[in-house]
């Protein structure tokens, strides 16, 4: 389930989460706190996880290479993909794929 294709690298702007906040009528600042509380994470560990969560199914279920998976997963770049990913999971997304992979979840095109 992609996110949608990056337009462009991640912003500054783009992470302080104005829009959430103002649709929720609160500040960046409460609307993160009560994210947190609510959630558990903060909202940019809880969208990180998220998205490492749908390029893990990824790499698992389907034929789909790495730097596709990083753009479907809201990732302008190839490299802080990986970054992320290894961050996440402990393993490169190459590696993950090959430890995790099974012959009935492979693509069968």
């Amino acid at each position: 389930m992609p996110l949608g294709p990056a337009s462009g690298p991640v912003t500054r702007q783009a992470r302080r989460l104005p829009k959430p906040g103002a649709e929720a009528r609160l500040s960046r600042a409460a609307f993160a706190q009560r994210f947190t509380a609510i959630v558990g994470r903060p909202p940019l560990a809880y969208l990180t996880r998220w998205r490492m969560t749908l390029a893990g199914h990824a790499l698992t279920q389907s034929d789909t290479n790495p730097r596709t998976i990083a753009r479907q997963c809201g990732y302008a770049s190839e490299l802080t993909f990986v970054r992320a990913f290894t961050r996440e999971y402990g393993t490169s997304p190459g590696r993950y794929r090959r430890t995790h992979r099974t012959p009935e979840t492979a693509d069968t095109a």
